[in-house]
């Protein structure tokens, strides 16, 4: 009796070439599910990173956070760089992408205020997210987004940036602990 991918087939005579027919069909179809799949991802770029090296955020300053060598999990399209602007996701296609983000900092009690952005080209074009003192030492994070932002495809590039205020004046640290880091996400929307 022949075989469709390893499972007999009732009421047919055996035969290695309907077997290989029905291998060739079975990988046919999963070409042109992966070509799907590719075109659907190639239509809708996403980049998620995730901060893993820490960064000194001076007091008082809106500081872009850096997501450096290993922090890429995800970047279909190549819009982020590790190396160079690794501040920056640059999308290379016009659209509207929806923009989120968070920010991580390392425990002190006498936090005033901590704050994350999400910035156009170097400019905090969208609402900060504030939140206020931290009564016990622990890993704080703050949130912002998801916004929905048009992106030119050349020049235009997203970036978070954190900012913490302290009664002491003093630089804090990003956190990278695993569960708690900072992050910058964008994806293109096909309808806005």
């Amino acid at each position: 009796m022949p075989y469709v991918i390893g499972i007999p087939v009732q009421g047919q005579p055996a035969s290695s070439s309907l077997f290989g027919k029905a291998v060739r069909d079975a990988i046919n179809d999963l070409d042109l599910r992966m070509a799907a799949l590719e075109a659907y991802t190639t239509g809708k770029p996403i980049v998620r990173l995730i901060q893993i090296a820490a960064q000194s955020i001076a007091d008082n300053t809106h500081t872009s956070l850096t997501f450096g060598t290993g922090a890429t999990v995800v970047d279909t399209h190549n819009f982020h760089s590790e190396s160079v602007n690794n501040t920056r996701i640059t999308p290379t296609v016009a659209g509207w992408y929806s923009v989120s983000g968070g920010y991580a900092t390392s425990g002190r009690t006498d936090f005033q205020s901590l704050q994350a952005s999400i910035r156009v080209n170097g400019s905090n074009l969208a609402p900060d997210h504030k939140q206020g003192p931290n009564a016990i030492n622990t890993t704080r994070s703050v949130t912002v987004g998801p916004l929905l932002m048009y992106f030119n495809g050349s020049t235009d590039y997203a970036e978070i940036a954190g900012y913490q205020d302290n009664a002491a004046n003093a630089a804090a640290n990003t956190s990278v602990s695993g569960s708690t880091s900072s992050v910058l996400q964008i994806d293109r929307k096909s309808v806005v």
